[in-house]
């Protein structure tokens, strides 16, 4: 069965692996008389049949485990099926056990340490060791009486044991390393590690590497993921309902390797979790994903040699030594070893372009080259025995393609003077040969505004300079061009920022610190207005705030902002509608501003101007509320207000990997992975002794130029201008 509306049957059922047979191993309790969806039921229900007490259906997450040495099915979770209520009179140290040869449940009633027992928690995780004959298991707090963090829980004296007060997730999934008796967890983009000999288990956090970190970050509640140990390849297995991608980590390099399987487990309610699990007699795992499709196994198969003969080198092959600029190739890597095996390791390697103004390197070996020239591709293997790299040139040719039509992506453009720079994109449409080709504008684009005085464009940055337009700004390659209108505006006289966000997360540069929490103040000019809802969605409390990221309300809520009467500009970020009900909305007055259905992330939408009369705005919402920005209509494109830094993603830390790069012939490419948008990230470098000041070009991964600073020396000092 399931927890909340799902089926509240609480039936057990068997998997025989040898024969791929399902039995039904016992039968759904009779609802006891006098207890049902409209009354009060306790944990325990009475199987009128046997006289045996057995458990309510439930969210079983990870929650369940099988104790091996007491030939025991354990269960601890909570997620109730809401046809039985959670009652006041239910024992809060409940440890539900199954025997499988009697087909019996037995309420255990086990003792405690000093009294603290695990919270019965949704989505926690449990793990047998056989080492110790205990189980592991991880409880959260979401309120109540009991607190989050590891238990050990002895079958044979019947008691749990506090390991310690780390909180656990809800939606977490887990396995038991037996060679390193450790419990790996997976959950919010984190891989923690638990080392069960030590008596506080120890935490550890992993940083892993390649696209399993995908898979980490996945998702931050009630997830799909399900996760356990290969003993016989010393490898952990991760699958996420939906995913044609099988992750596997190798835990001695911490290094993510991606194999890829057809997914025809069909879908879950709620997850994987312990559904996937290793089978020893198999060497294989088994997914039961759905109770109406096949269970699957997926078998791992790793050469042998890759981790315990020493590799010698890496032979790294193009599908062309030489390519047209804007096209892709293959790349092919092999592997030698001291024993003499060859192998194929493209899928494990990591790559990178040395030259990055020529080429790119994409996922899975795929390079894209950009310009004209040539272009060094890297390529590093990692093994249990060391590491190994190679490196091939591919010489880029001039393209032949015949270009069909170039597209920006706006036809106008309004900017602030002397305030704005806006990086202008669209698309080039090509053909070669027979196949129909896009790409992304690049260097080769020329640029020209036909009123310089007014716009200026260098590589696709449009500026204005003083009040005025419109004016063309033109973007050609070969014989085809297109036009964008550039109309420049004054500053406007009046802009407000407001952060929706949970002031505990980095709040972007440029953004007022409103908390989600804070109440209309007339000092300060702004908050959520007294007459807001009092019906426990009210956002005041913070209640409904879910996952950190923005301000929640599923009734409606006023937020009141004191502001000089006239005509404004609202940009309005608005989030996913899948835990409200019905569209997000967006209301002044009688009016609906704003109306959104988008499921799919945050959706910001510039709203039509408004007229405010008296010396406020009350807008009241339903949904997700990220920001909201007000400016007066005097006109400016509000998702490039760079210099406000108010629309950008609100990343916490800045980005400050660079990977290593020498100087060649007097210059340096350091490829800065993400780009920071945050304004407090920091490049370090040195700069080499040389005959000409050294000046500093920032480009995109496509060769477009973004910035470029020249050096003033000052003073003996060096200063970017």
């Amino acid at each position: 069965g399931g927890g909340h509306g799902d089926y509240f049957g609480n039936e057990m059922y068997l998997y025989e692996v040898d024969s791929c047979r399902w039995t039904r191993i016992t039968n759904p309790t009779v609802l006891y008389p006098g207890y049902g969806p409209n009354g009060d039921q306790s944990e325990v229900l009475i199987d009128t049949a046997s006289n045996d007490t057995t458990p309510q259906s439930r969210h079983t997450y990870s929650g369940t485990c099988f104790i091996q040495h007491a030939n025991r099915f354990f269960m601890k979770s909570r997620g109730y099926n809401t046809a039985f209520r959670d009652s006041a009179f239910k024992p809060q140290n409940i440890t539900w056990v199954f025997d499988p040869s009697t087909r019996r449940w037995e309420h255990r009633y086990p003792t405690t340490d000093n009294g603290i027992i695990p919270k019965r928690t949704i989505g926690d995780v449990s793990l047998y060791d056989s080492v110790s004959r205990k189980v592991y298991a991880h409880g959260y707090s979401d309120g109540g009486g009991s607190a989050g963090g590891w238990y050990a829980y002895d079958y044979d004296s019947n008691a749990w044991t506090k390991c310690n007060s780390f909180d656990g997730f809800n939606g977490a999934a887990g396995c038991m390393d037996t060679k390193r008796r450790i419990i790996v967890e997976i959950h919010s983009g984190r891989i923690l590690s638990f080392d069960i000999k030590t008596p506080t288990l120890v935490m550890e956090q992993w940083n892993t590497l390649r696209s399993g970190n995908l898979l980490a970050s996945q998702c931050a509640d009630n997830c799909t993921r399900g996760i356990d140990y290969d003993r016989e390849n010393d490898r952990y297995l991760a699958w996420f309902e939906g995913s044609d991608s099988i992750y596997v980590l190798d835990p001695e390099t911490k290094i993510w390797t991606t194999y890829y399987a057809p997914q025809t487990l069909g879908a879950t309610n709620l997850g994987v979790h312990s559904r996937l699990r290793y089978v020893p007699s198999k060497k294989a795992f088994m997914c039961a994903a759905a109770v109406d499709k096949n269970v699957g196994f997926f078998k791992l198969e790793i050469p042998r040699h890759q981790d315990t003969v020493t590799m010698t080198s890496l032979n790294i092959k193009s599908s062309s030594d030489s390519l047209e600029q804007y096209l892709k190739a293959n790349l092919t890597v092999t592997a030698t070893f001291a024993n003499g095996y060859v192998d194929t390791v493209t899928h494990g390697c990591f790559f990178r372009s040395l030259d990055t103004l020529f080429a790119v390197m994409e996922p899975e070996g795929v390079v894209h080259t950009l310009r004209r020239g040539e272009a060094r591709i890297e390529v590093r293997y990692v093994t249990r025995m060391n590491t190994i790299t190679d490196t091939i040139t591919i010489k880029i040719l001039p393209s032949t393609a015949a270009v069909d039509s170039i597209r920006l992506n706006s036809d106008t453009l309004r900017l602030l003077s002397g305030r704005e720079v806006f990086n202008m994109t669209g698309t080039v449409y090509w053909r070669q040969n027979s196949l129909a080709l896009t790409r992304s504008l690049d260097s080769s684009i020329i640029w020209n505004s036909l009123d310089t005085s007014t716009v200026k464009v260098s590589y696709g940055s449009i500026q204005g300079v003083k009040v005025g337009g419109p004016v063309p700004v033109i973007a050609t390659t070969g014989n085809k061009s297109d036009t964008v209108y550039v109309k420049v505006l004054p500053n406007p006289s009046f802009i407000k920022r407001i952060n929706c966000q949970n002031p505990s997360l980095a709040v972007p540069f440029g953004w007022l610190k409103l908390g989600y929490y804070d109440t209309y103040n007339a000092t300060r000019g702004y908050g959520w207005s007294p007459n807001s809802p009092s019906d426990n969605n009210k956002v005041t409390t913070g209640t409904n705030f879910f996952t950190q990221t923005r301000m929640i309300s599923y009734s409606g809520t006023n937020l009141r902002i004191d502001m000089p009467a006239g005509q404004y500009i609202i940009k309005a970020g608005m989030g996913d509608i899948t835990r409200t009900s019905g569209a997000n909305w967006l209301v002044y007055g009688t009016d609906t501003l704003m109306k959104w259905s988008h499921q799919n992330g945050v959706a910001g939408v510039e709203i039509d101007t408004i007229t405010v009369t008296g010396s406020s705005l009350t807008l009241r919402f339903m949904g997700y509320l990220c920001y909201l920005v007000i400016i007066s209509n005097e006109g400016i494109n509000i998702n490039e207000v760079a210099e406000d830094g108010g629309l950008h993603d609100n990343i916490s830390t800045p980005n400050t990997e660079i990977e290593n790069s020498t100087f060649e012939n007097e210059r340096v490419c350091l490829t800065v992975s993400p780009v920071p948008a945050n304004p407090q990230s920091a490049i370090a470098f040195e700069v080499p002794k040389s005959s000409r000041p050294p000046s500093i070009t920032i480009m995109d991964n496509y060769g477009r130029i973004i910035n470029s600073y020249q050096t003033l020396i000052n003073k003996g000092k060096i200063i970017w201008a």
